[in-house]
């Protein structure tokens, strides 16, 4: 399974004992995405679950010792720029997690239809090296609205009434991608996507992205998509909790039990269950009814005879609205 690099990676084995005794430290080392080498001061680094904040010296640097091997989630803010979240498992010894954001999208006139009053902007970025990626296209899902990124690789697209928005992103030389958010109250919102390279990708994995891709463009009304971030905050300590939890899904009148046929990455999970994942590490997650001619690839590459979930001792709802498959999409 590949998970979807947000920053470089650089592991350095530590030769000291008391340090290997402490577990692992995460150096972490944040730049402007538009400022080449720059550092970034003054960003606040937190570390989701433990409680660990720090704030970056003036080289652009915060350091943090954790549990090696044991996934966490990295949340990064600076006034004026977008968000970041990213999960990362750090080696025993020293990480380095050198990362780049972006400075937020200016709301303005010249940029938003007057008519929409509400958009959604962000910055399309390479995984791989950090850097803007220019041409890339965006689209607003179930709209057929997109742009194409700009020369620092920035967009804005307007929007009407969406409360759930899905972007489907693809440039040349990437695989695609795609970011579902919760926007309540006529809030804009702003994304950060990184696209990893085709080449560093197994075919498998790409064939998922891209089929993806076509079932979110082509959904039915009842299915939905449901992003990370809506998931945690619901509080709920496990992924079905917060499905059954999530606006997104309930609104749809769809009911979500331990019997989906799974998916992880684009690929079939026989017997696993979507309690297997921590919420801190999902990115997106698709439901899915029984029917429907936009999953006959989930059904056809399903293993014959495999079971869904827990199988026979499955807590299996029945009827309109019952979920039959699922795709989990982590970081």
């Amino acid at each position: 399974m590949v998970r979807r690099a947000a920053a470089l990676l650089a592991v350095a084995t530590a030769g000291a004992g008391a340090l290997r005794a402490q577990g692992a430290v995460l150096d972490v080392r944040i730049r402007d995405v538009a400022g080449g080498v720059v550092p970034l001061a003054t960003v606040s680094a937190e570390v989701a679950g433990v409680r660990q904040v720090r704030i970056t010296t003036d080289s652009g640097r915060a350091s943090f010792v954790l549990e090696a091997g044991v996934p966490v989630r990295l949340a990064v803010r600076r006034i004026g720029y977008i968000p970041l979240q990213t999960t990362v498992t750090p080696a025993e010894g020293r990480t380095t997690l050198e990362l780049a954001i972006g400075r937020s999208i200016p709301w303005s006139l010249d940029t938003v239809k007057v008519t929409a009053q509400r958009a959604v902007g962000g910055i399309v970025i390479a995984s791989a090296t950090q850097e803007p990626i220019a041409g890339a296209t965006i689209t607003l899902t179930g709209t057929g609205t997109r742009v194409v990124s700009g020369t620092d690789g920035s967009f804005t697209l307007p929007l009407r009434e969406q409360r759930s928005v899905t972007l489907s992103v693809r440039a040349r030389g990437y695989a695609p991608s795609f970011r579902t958010e919760r926007l309540e109250n006529g809030a804009s919102g702003e994304f950060l996507i990184l696209l990893d390279s085709l080449g560093a990708m197994p075919n498998a994995v790409q064939a998922g992205l891209f089929d993806a891709e076509r079932r979110i463009t082509w959904r039915s009304v009842m299915d939905a998509t449901v992003g990370g971030r809506e998931l945690r905050a619901t509080g709920a300590g496990g992924v079905l909790d917060a499905l059954r939890q999530s606006r997104s899904a309930t609104e749809r009148g769809l009911r979500v039990g331990d019997n989906v046929c799974l998916f992880v990455n684009g690929e079939a999970a026989p017997g696993q269950t979507l309690e297997s994942f921590p919420v801190e590490t999902v990115k997106t997650i698709e439901l899915y009814e029984r029917g429907g001619e936009m999953i006959q690839s989930l059904a056809d590459r399903w293993p014959r005879n495999a079971p869904c979930g827990r199988g026979a001792s499955a807590v299996a709802p029945s009827g309109r609205g019952a979920v039959r498959w699922a795709v989990v999409w982590t970081y």
